[in-house]
């Protein structure tokens, strides 16, 4: 007992252990599902809550307020006990269940769950706008969440990120905010003359289910195990190393194709709404105030041609 409460007493925030002596984290002296707290990470999602509380909640509808809290709990479940412990030191499988509700589930609820008033405030200082209007256009948009996507999952990038905290963070970090800028521009949530119809959106987001397949199917089909830094770890589970990775690549196959072509039929389902009102099957949708107003202000901020 002296043992397993000194191991909690040295947890850190990113999830990482060390032994009694402080010397490094020991798999032979933590168990898989021991708890330990996740203190920077419960700060991140309780800060979140509360900026939404404070300066988005009032504005929201009910769904709205539901969507954000899910987009939270998601946000939670993927970085501390038990899944984000398991991802970092025990399981493939956890690691990709982990990644996918970092990347195709929080992102979307988080932003579904602001009200637009709210999404024109946060985006409306200069720097900010340019740099979206920049990252939100569909190919770079496609190259950014398709590089993270594939570099997260290289065996050299998961392996140092299971052994050091640090890297791990960095990619968490970085495969969210990829994810971020690819549903910004699938929900086309940017004010402004927007690029993509429901056809377009819809083709976007088939063309991001196809790269994701590749390090799922290199899991899947794979065979012997790619991340050494998990070793003999996953028997502790009740898998061997290799089925653990199997079962990890299958997961993302599921999951991601499930999510993503989910998003394109509900798109489709509009666009065919919109055609059933007498919209007339427009591949667009009708522009806001708001739309008019960021692109004002846009092409004030432009220098004059010459």
């Amino acid at each position: 007992m002296a043992a397993h409460g000194s191991l909690n007493s040295c947890a850190t925030s990113a999830g990482r252990f060390c032994t009694s002596s402080g010397r490094g984290w020991d798999a032979k002296r933590v168990g898989p599902w021991d708890w330990h707290p996740h203190p920077a990470a419960w700060l991140l999602i309780f800060g979140l809550g509360a900026a939404y509380v404070l300066g988005a909640a009032p504005a929201a509808s009910r769904r709205r307020r539901l969507a954000f809290a899910a987009g939270l709990l998601s946000l939670a479940a993927a970085v501390t006990w038990p899944l984000g412990d398991l991802a970092g030191h025990w399981s493939v499988l956890a690691h990709m269940g982990s990644h996918l509700l970092l990347v195709l589930v929080a992102p979307p609820l988080l932003l579904i769950g602001l009200p637009e008033p709210v999404v024109v405030r946060l985006t409306a200082p200069p720097a900010i706008d340019r740099a979206l209007v920049n990252l939100t256009h569909p190919l770079m948009a496609t190259l950014l969440f398709n590089a993270a996507i594939v570099g997260a999952h290289l065996p050299a990038v998961m392996n140092a990120s299971i052994e050091q905290p640090v890297v791990h963070t960095a990619v968490h970090a970085g495969l969210f905010t990829a994810a971020l800028i690819m549903w910004l521009t699938a929900l086309r949530l940017l004010p402004g003359a927007r690029r993509l119809g429901y056809g377009g959106r819809i083709g976007f987001l088939a063309l991001q289910s196809l790269v994701p397949n590749i390090p799922a199917a290199v899991l899947l089909f794979s065979g012997a195990p790619l991340y050494t830094a998990y070793g003999e770890r996953p028997r502790q589970l009740g898998m061997s190393p290799l089925l653990d990775q199997q079962l990890g690549g299958a997961l993302v196959k599921l999951v991601a194709v499930t999510i993503l072509a989910g998003a394109a039929a509900v798109l489709f389902f509009r666009w065919n709404s919109a055609e059933r009102l007498g919209q007339g099957g427009r591949d667009t949708e009708p522009l806001t105030w708001a739309d008019v107003e960021r692109e004002l202000t846009r092409s004030s901020a432009r220098p004059p041609a010459r």
